[in-house]
């Protein structure tokens, strides 16, 4: 489901099973990065990644299980999450801390974009409306205006 990079808080969020204990998925993760399938980094905070050819395989297998759309919703949900947290933030003292968190999650941001102009307006036009101001001062226009304009005509009716 992630791309790029995700945080063990965005596994357990969106792979975690409901009611379950949250020491299941680490303890899953632990063993993906003991096998060499997941990467484990530390920049100021712990993140995994997957190499991008097995993303790609694993994104097939989930896709034959049935479940694809189950994890995508949740990973859409838990990014729309983050990024609404994270945009009054971005106006105040702690600004630099969250454009680095949103920063390392822009590949999950664009995927989860790309899932909700396709399946969800809603997260798609409350998603675009949290990131605007991110991508503003990130200095990002053409994304910005891009993902505005699919917004737009999604709410209009005229997207796809």
């Amino acid at each position: 489901m992630f791309a790029g990079g995700f945080t063990l808080e965005a596994a357990e969020e969106v792979c975690g099973d409901e009611g379950a204990e949250p020491a299941g998925v680490l303890e899953s993760l632990s063993r993906l990065v003991d096998q060499s399938l997941v990467i484990s980094e530390d920049r100021g905070q712990a993140r995994f990644r997957m190499l991008e050819t097995l993303r790609r395989y694993a994104g097939e297998r989930l896709g034959e299980s049935g479940t694809a759309e189950k994890l995508q919703r949740r990973h859409a949900d838990c990014f729309l999450r983050l990024a609404e947290r994270a945009e009054p933030m971005l106006r105040g003292p702690q600004q630099a801390t969250w454009l680095r968190a949103l920063e390392s999650d822009r590949d999950n941001f664009s995927a989860a974009m790309d899932w909700a102009f396709r399946r969800d307006p809603d997260v798609a036009v409350r998603l675009t409306s949290a990131l605007a101001y991110f991508w503003l001062i990130g200095r990002r226009r053409s994304e910005v205006r891009q993902r505005l304009a699919e917004a737009v005509d999604m709410a209009r009716g005229t997207a796809g």
